[in-house]
């Protein structure tokens, strides 16, 4: 068994639980975090940048090396995402009250990616899903409204997903919480 593990802060159709599970079925949810300071940018699938005052909300996974290594091939690393490390404010298992500042991996497009997919709008069934992923998750959509009803209803049902929990990793002498 892996014992190397990073966490993974998803924001845009990986919040959904069926197609995680799809794509990672082992993934384990440490809970709902928020990247502060960051937007949601529009360019044919979503990504990050940075804005002042910006906040993009997601899911945090744990993962093991391997799993990570299996995302970067949905992800299209290196050539249509890069990996980076953010720190975001993660719940816990949905403990509302108590939030921890952490360190997380998330994927934002290359620089070319941004430049030739500029302007291009979401695929409807993309943005079903990402905004299947928020509904599912009690999170703001930064997805809008789909084109039709019908579109977000036809998306898997991320009821179905089963998900183990994950325990939040501690940092050498261990973490702050942020209110």
């Amino acid at each position: 068994m892996e014992t190397n593990t990073s966490l993974y802060f998803a924001y845009g159709s990986n919040m959904d639980p069926a197609q995680m599970r799809r794509r990672i079925p082992d993934a384990r949810v440490v809970g709902r975090a928020v990247l502060k300071g960051w937007r949601i940018a529009e360019r044919l699938y979503a990504d990050i940048e940075k804005s002042r005052g910006g906040r993009v909300y997601g899911v945090l996974y744990l993962l093991s090396a391997k799993e990570m290594r299996r995302l970067d091939i949905y992800e299209g690393y290196p050539r249509t995402y890069e990996c980076g490390k953010v720190v975001v404010h993660a719940e816990v298992m949905g403990s509302r009250s108590v939030r921890y500042r952490v360190p997380a991996y998330t994927y934002f497009m290359t620089k070319e990616a941004r430049r030739t997919r500029s302007g291009r709008r979401y695929p409807e069934s993309y943005r079903a899903t990402c905004a299947a992923g928020a509904r599912f998750w009690g999170l703001p959509s930064a997805f809008g409204k789909c084109a039709s009803l019908a579109a977000a209803e036809a998306a898997p049902d991320a009821s179905a997903a089963v998900f183990k929990p994950a325990a939040m990793p501690t940092a050498k002498g261990g973490d702050a919480a942020m209110k």
